[in-house]
């Protein structure tokens, strides 16, 4: 009786590791690829924004659109 309650607990055990690890991987997974914030948070529109880069640094501006003012 002992063997069989042993094996049968054991194998519960094995279930709830598996478990774990399966919500464990999918909570690493959501994080990681699903849930994704928002790398730039502009307050400016993207013609204000472009406007802003275009008529500011001069550094600043060839950095972001890679080429010169004029060429743009």
């Amino acid at each position: 009786m002992s063997i069989s309650s042993s094996s049968e607990s054991s194998s519960d055990l094995d279930d709830e590791i598996g478990q774990f690890l399966l919500l464990k991987y999918v909570h690493d997974y959501y994080n990681a690829f699903i849930h994704k914030m928002p790398c730039r948070t502009y307050i400016l529109d993207y013609k204000a924004y472009v406007m802003e880069i275009l008529y500011g640094n001069m550094t600043a501006c060839y950095e972001m659109f890679r080429m010169k003012k004029h060429v743009f």
